[in-house]
């Protein structure tokens, strides 16, 4: 009952205890509620070929996994995955590639760091706009992160590859069409990959990662824990903080949400130096360090 104690109210064990603590209860195969809210749980298992990307339709609910020669859909609320073959043939899809959903055309963006591999597949028509190649040196830096402003620009950020911590700034006008021009802007942040970045209503958070002042990984790289805000309208970030770290060294899942109402933030963390290391869901602050 909503008044457990005991055992139960852990979240495990064969043992309800009433509020009252004088008739406990025994269950057979309990389903604890406090455990689920606890722990991660398994939803669903799929195969793709080759390499994946991923994109959220927010407006819908929907997170799509874009492989080199189908679309799946996985509707959150449902729990179904729809597979569905490109119309148009398969894709290159690579592992330095991330994509995005933009909701206003109805087009899943897929592109590398410095976004001169780029490609829109339409989600209703199941066709790319392109075939793209390969990744070549300057292409192929991971880990990057990606903001899409207003459904008209997308920006990339970031990133590593080749030893090497990235922090240029690249941007390209959308829909993406051939001929447009591509641009880049420097960085006033340190380079990082490992960074988490969420966008509010008039520019983009971007908060922690792994890397150093130099770019290179052979001078003595670190844990950063600072949060920057990027502004759009003059390409310029202005720090905010430093997060209150009295943890286990720990680096950030891609993306953050921005609760803009409750001035939050919401992120995944995971301790890099571990092999096998698990997620962390954190609550922040937007004006204050602590978490």
């Amino acid at each position: 009952g909503a008044g457990a104690t005991g055992a139960g109210a852990t979240g495990e064990g064969a043992v309800a205890a009433d509020s009252l603590g004088s008739s406990p209860g025994r269950v057979v195969n309990p389903i604890w509620i406090k455990k689920m809210h606890r722990a991660w749980q398994p939803l669903q298992h799929f195969m793709v070929n080759g390499p994946a990307s991923v994109a959220f339709n927010a407006p819908e609910g929907i997170l799509y996994v874009v492989s080199r020669d189908s679309l799946f859909s996985y509707a959150l609320s449902s729990n179904k995955i729809t597979p569905a073959a490109y119309n148009s043939g398969s894709q290159r899809i690579y592992n330095a590639y991330q994509s995005v959903y933009n909701a206003r055309h109805r087009e899943i963006y897929t592109f590398s760091l410095d976004l001169k591999k780029l490609a829109a597949l339409s989600v209703d028509a199941l066709t790319w706009n392109r075939l793209m190649d390969e990744p070549e040196r300057s292409s192929g830096y991971g880990h990057f992160n990606k903001y899409l402003q207003g459904d008209s620009v997308l920006y990339t950020f970031n990133g590593y590859g080749f030893f090497l911590y990235r922090s240029d700034v690249y941007s390209t006008p959308v829909p993406l069409e051939p001929g447009n021009p591509i641009d880049s802007a420097g960085s006033t942040i340190t380079p990082r990959y490992l960074a988490a970045a969420g966008a509010d209503s008039t520019g983009l958070y971007i908060i922690g990662g792994y890397g150093n002042a130099s770019g290179k990984q052979v001078l003595n790289p670190k844990n950063l824990y600072d949060l920057n805000y990027f502004d759009p309208r003059n390409g310029s970030f202005k720090k905010r903080f430093e997060l209150e770290k009295d943890s286990e060294e720990f680096v950030f899942a891609n993306s953050l949400v921005i609760r803009s109402d409750e001035r939050a933030y919401f992120g995944l963390t995971f301790p890099k130096h571990k092999f096998n290391s698990e997620l962390q869901m954190i609550r922040g602050s937007l004006d204050q360090p602590g978490f």
